[in-house]
């Protein structure tokens, strides 16, 4: 039984040391430096771009985008991965949407899918090497983490953090959408690359 359980913990070790190698010291930095930028921006006129309210509707945007690129990548590869990202990205636009009881079960769901990652993770890396898109998805996952960090006020030691923090907060969550859409672009891509190897052969 104490064999089983160190196995799992080691198990479960590398799957996350290996995610950590994936995104390159620009993914790691961009959310710093970003969040630097955003809080420029929100001392300027500019900060009405950034509002929560104007922040929220583009979310939806980016991400009803990101769901529909990926269902249709999802129902031309059938890759683990791609049904892995279906099932994200729904989590994410019914977070946002703001649905009852959405903003928990985000949560539960993320956890969940996380640990399938873990699981059948062989199968996952083997699907993303194949396709591309890694460091923006583990990337996003830091951005949110960031962002999420702000949202909960573990900041609020900073010089006005409430005249400020839901500029960057907001932006930062934005900048980790984005990544999640750049991943099931270059999903995309790698599908329409194979059919034109194929045709050309």
């Amino acid at each position: 039984m104490r064999e089983k359980i160190s196995d799992l913990v080691m198990f479960n070790f590398n799957s996350a040391m290996m995610l950590l190698r994936v995104p390159t010291l620009p993914i790691w930095a961009a959310p710093f430096i970003l969040g630097v930028i955003f809080w420029l921006l929100s001392l300027t006129p500019l900060a009405i771009a950034f509002s929560k309210p104007i922040q929220e509707i583009f979310a939806i945007c980016i991400l009803s985008i990101n769901l529909a690129i990926i269902l249709f990548a999802h129902v031309k590869l059938r890759k683990y991965l791609t049904l892995w990202l279906v099932l994200f990205g729904i989590s994410l636009l019914c977070r946002e949407i703001h649905f009852e009881g959405t903003h928990r079960t985000f949560y539960l769901a993320l956890l969940l899918l996380l640990i399938w990652f873990a699981i059948d993770r062989v199968r996952m890396v083997k699907d993303f090497r194949l396709v591309g898109g890694a460091k923006y998805l583990v990337g996003a996952i830091w951005t949110y983490s960031i962002s999420k960090i702000m949202d909960r006020d573990y900041l609020i030691f900073m010089p006005k953090y409430h005249e400020w923090n839901n500029y960057v907060e907001e932006s930062l969550e934005s900048v980790g959408h984005l990544m999640v859409l750049t991943t099931s672009i270059i999903i995309l891509l790698a599908w329409r690359k194979t059919i034109a190897h194929a045709e050309a052969n």
